[in-house]
């Protein structure tokens, strides 16, 4: 189970299972998103796909250090520890696959990618790496209500804004600056200044994005992955630089063509499972 981290460089903040996201303070990931976008390079390539290695499977903010901040914690708690993307991922799942890569903008409105179920345990998590000046509300706690939807654009399922709050969730408002403010976080830490860049949440949980954008990777449980969620599609070149990245506990969700094709490379679509009716709980 991911715990909380402190306002400290490199650090995560938030609880996964009781929140439903967490955040991270990672300048460098910033940087490498910041190259990302001026080099133009896409996401089904070599180097696309390096990003996300260096990035989650060998996320370098690996330290994991007992730190004593008294003044940030409640009584209950006295101690918490560092923790990386990584790290969290092997603590969800047995395996976990990559089956989504793209970028998602601003929308306006609270949605999440899947439809409320609070009594599934987490199957399926987005890790999103912010573009400077993106402005985001997570509706903390909102994965583990029963939070009635309809379907909207782009197969996401929508909730007006005051169903939340009639369940007593609290909107989380962030402003993703070279320095910016947290409102209202887990076990009450409230007004910190901080960098940040990078978050992690369960696809139940409701979000706005109302400016920016943020390059996303869906990671979803084994079962889960290759029974609802599409292939992504990639030229068949990049087919060994795939089986070299790919490890006994992870993996990806991959169809290939023949580079010889017209069809050209493309980020992933959303998992098919988004398309399903809402009569059916969603994986």
């Amino acid at each position: 189970m991911a715990n909380t981290g402190s306002a400290l460089h490199g650090t995560l903040i938030g609880d996964l299972p009781t929140d439903g996201f967490i955040y991270s303070e990672d300048a460098e990931a910033g940087r490498r998103v910041e190259e990302m976008e001026e080099k133009a390079v896409p996401f089904a390539s070599e180097a696309g796909l390096q990003f996300y290695k260096i990035n989650v499977l060998d996320d370098p903010v690996s330290i994991q250090t007992r730190i004593q901040c008294d003044e940030l914690l409640p009584p209950s708690v006295d101690a918490y520890f560092l923790q990386n993307k990584r790290r969290i991922l092997d603590s969800c799942f047995p395996w976990f696959g990559l089956g989504l890569y793209r970028t998602f903008g601003a929308m306006n409105g609270d949605y999440a990618f899947r439809q409320s179920d609070p009594y599934s345990k987490t199957e399926s998590v987005l890790i999103q790496f912010w573009r400077k000046g993106s402005k985001v509300t997570f509706w903390r706690g909102s994965h583990l209500e029963q939070v009635v939807t309809m379907k909207g654009e782009n197969n996401l399922w929508r909730t007006p804004r005051v169903a939340l709050t009639k369940l007593g969730l609290k909107p989380v408002e962030i402003h993703f600056e070279k320095r910016w403010i947290v409102r209202d976080i887990v076990i009450s830490l409230r007004h910190i200044l901080m960098s940040l860049s990078s978050s992690i949440r369960d696809t139940r949980l409701f979000v706005e994005v109302s400016t920016g954008s943020a390059i996303t990777f869906g990671i979803a449980a084994e079962d889960v992955l290759k029974k609802w969620w599409t292939p992504m599609k990639l030229p068949i070149s990049l087919q060994t630089v795939v089986s070299d990245m790919n490890g006994p506990k992870f993996g990806m969700n991959v169809a290939y063509f023949d580079d010889g094709h017209h069809e050209q490379p493309r980020s992933a679509s959303l998992p098919s499972d988004f398309k399903s009716t809402p009569t059916r709980t969603l994986k």
